[in-house]
């Protein structure tokens, strides 16, 4: 059995999942806060950010190309879950923050 070969595609496939990975943490995050009542305004923004733009994607067949714009989410989505980590006290935390970084790509 071989290794996988690299390629443009496999990158692109694995930056989709490290985005998912994204949307869901904060996700999960936001819904945590909630529960326990905790900073609404900051919960309230996470849960905006959790629906995409029209100007990324509208739908199947109408959305960007312009990696800039992806690269712009992934910091706001990436900025709000480090936000509501901060709020919540250190051994609470049961969910595993990415690396500086994580996601980001020289192309973008």
């Amino acid at each position: 059995m071989t290794a996988p070969i690299d390629s443009m595609r496999w990158e692109i496939l694995s930056i989709g999942v490290q985005d998912w990975e994204y949307f869901h943490m904060l996700d999960e995050l936001a819904r945590s806060a909630a529960a326990k009542g905790k900073h609404p305004d900051t919960v309230k923004e996470a849960q905006c950010l959790l629906t995409v733009p029209d100007e990324i994607c509208k739908d199947l067949t109408h959305y960007t190309q312009d990696p800039k714009l992806l690269g712009r989410h992934r910091e706001k989505l990436a900025h709000a879950i480090a936000e509501i980590v901060e709020m919540i006290p250190a051994g609470k935390q049961n969910i595993t923050i990415p690396p500086e970084g994580y996601g980001t790509d020289a192309a973008l």
